[in-house]
């Protein structure tokens, strides 16, 4: 009865080394995502930047233009919020 409990516990440590790989492969992947969601451009979570989503079906061409300019960095956040109000006043 005694004899067999050596034999069927043989092979059975590799388990846990497998588990703890394991568990530092998914909390690596976890922390590697939460960071790119923090410095991605639509900033999925935290403070972000200007609305840059899609414009409207009515906005006008300059709208667009300008959001453009900011995307590729020609002007900066102030500038862009600056103009963007200045589109939106009425004449």
């Amino acid at each position: 009865m005694w004899g067999d409990y050596d034999r069927m516990h043989d092979g059975y440590g590799f388990g846990w080394f497998a588990l703890i790989v394991l568990l530092v492969v998914l909390v690596g992947l976890a922390v590697t995502l939460l960071v790119v969601m923090l410095r991605s451009p639509g900033r999925v979570l935290g403070r972000g930047g200007p609305d840059l989503s899609p414009a409207p079906a009515g906005s006008s061409e300059a709208a667009l233009i300008l959001r453009r300019r900011f995307a590729a960095g020609e002007i900066d956040e102030d500038e862009f919020r600056r103009r963007l109000a200045a589109l939106s006043e009425p004449l």
